[in-house]
C-alpha cells in the first residue's frame, strides 16, 4: 500500500490509500492500521514505538510517495 496524499479538514486529515491491489479509497488518518476492502491486506501508514510482534500493530508499514498523487 502507498499513502498517496493527505488533506487536512477541520476535524481529522485524510489519507488517500493505494493498494497494490488497484483499490484506492480516502480514510481518516486517526485509523493507524489500514485494511484494504478488495484484497484484504492490512499495513500500518505510520510507525508505532515499541513495534509489537503480533497483533495489529505488527503489521507491516506502507510506503508514503505524496510525489505521485
Amino acid at each position: 500500500m502507498i499513502v498517496r496524499d493527505v488533506f487536512w479538514t477541520p476535524s481529522v486529515n485524510h489519507l488517500v490509500i493505494d493498494c497494490d491491489c488497484g483499490q484506492r479509497w480516502i480514510v481518516p488518518s486517526n485509523a493507524s492500521v489500514l485494511r484494504c476492502s478488495l484484497c484484504h491486506r492490512v499495513e500500518m501508514w505510520h510507525g508505532v514505538q515499541p513495534r509489537a510482534s503480533s497483533g495489529l500493530f505488527s503489521a507491516p508499514l506502507m510506503t508514503i510517495d505524496l510525489a505521485k498523487a
